[in-house]
Formats: structure tokens, sequence, C-alpha cells
């Protein structure tokens, strides 16, 4: 998995045995996935992959921190994060939506990665910003 990074990407994936547990439970409905942006000095960002649970609410299951952000570190790092279930024997989640902003390198990863492509949802503050942006 690694050849497919330059050595000038930084990339530190995390995810707990209770998050692959989460990503078990609710990874076959609604997955997501987000960025920061401009939070510090480093110019290192913070990618989340989140569920949705029973009660609506997101649940994060996978945390990267990069200093880059394209289709092919995210698609590393889903890689690196779905690889853990085929080494356990266990079945990937095949979610039925992906949400996400509007920027492709998401949803793109995801597919790449997984080979799987869910309906696409945009997430609704981005949503909501762009009506108010032509409103």
């Amino acid at each position: 998995l690694m050849r497919c990074l330059k050595r000038t990407v930084y990339c530190l994936g995390i995810c707990t045995k209770y998050q692959v547990k989460q990503l078990l439970e609710y990874g076959n409905d609604v997955v997501s996935m987000d960025s920061t942006h401009g939070t510090n000095a480093y110019d290192f960002q913070l990618t989340t992959i989140l569920v949705v649970g029973k009660d609506g609410s997101g649940i994060p299951v996978a945390w990267l921190l990069s200093n880059k952000q394209d289709t092919t570190v995210f698609k590393f790092f889903i890689k690196s994060l779905l690889h853990h279930f085929e080494g356990e024997g266990e079945m990937v989640p095949v979610p039925r939506y992906f949400m996400s902003d509007k920027a492709t390198q998401f949803y793109n990863a995801w597919y790449q990665a997984s080979g799987h492509s869910p309906q696409k949802l945009l997430c609704s503050w981005h949503v909501q910003k762009c009506i108010k942006k032509i409103c």
C-alpha cells in the first residue's frame, strides 16, 4: 500500500477497536468523510470518516492526519482501513450512502479503494451555504 505515496507525504491513520466495531455495526448505511482546513500553522489536515448511529449522530470511526489531501492519499487511508476487515475475516462494510462536501476526492477515493459506488449525499451544511450564497 505504501508504494502509492511520495516520500514527501506524511500520513498517520488512527482507528481503535471501538471504532472498528462501530464501522461494522453502522457502516452499511451512511459513511461520511470531512476534513479540517487551515486550523494549524503546520499545514496538516485532520480527515475523519464517520458513520451515522441509531440516533442520527455522527460517530467517528477513523482519523487521518496528513499534509496532503488528494484522492491518492485518501484512497491509501481507506484501503488501509478496509484491509483490516479482510485480515480479520470480517465482511467489509458496503454503505448505501456516502456523504461529503462537494469536493470529489472523498467519494472518488472511497470508490477506488472499496470498489463500491454508494449513492452520494451532500452535507446539509454545504447545501445551505450554497443556497444562502445564491439567494
